[in-house]
């Protein structure tokens, strides 16, 4: 998925019409049209905002090969792996 595309589908899973998250992040709604037309990119200040607005990573916005699903099944199993290995490491000692 492209940042355009997660942004639209983070955008509609949250009942945002595009007027409503450009007053969110104080940026016109043409903007938010040309992020989501794949058209431009929002400053880092946006990307920011973004990431924290729907509570994804920088990395899920930004890589074209993370998807929105899988960011948070992976998210899971890391939490789960370190939990592991925090488990077996202190069982060392």
């Amino acid at each position: 998925m492209t940042f355009a595309e997660k942004l639209k589908t983070l955008r509609s899973q949250k009942g945002y019409s595009q007027e409503e998250l450009a007053q969110v992040l104080h940026v016109s709604r043409q903007a938010i049209a040309k992020w989501e037309g794949n058209n431009g990119m929002p400053d880092i200040n946006n990307i920011i905002a973004i990431s924290r607005l729907f509570d994804v990573s920088i990395d899920t916005l930004l890589k074209e090969e993370s998807d929105l699903h899988t960011h948070k099944t992976l998210r899971e199993a890391d939490i789960i792996a370190c939990g592991s290995f925090i488990g077996a490491a202190s069982s060392l000692y």
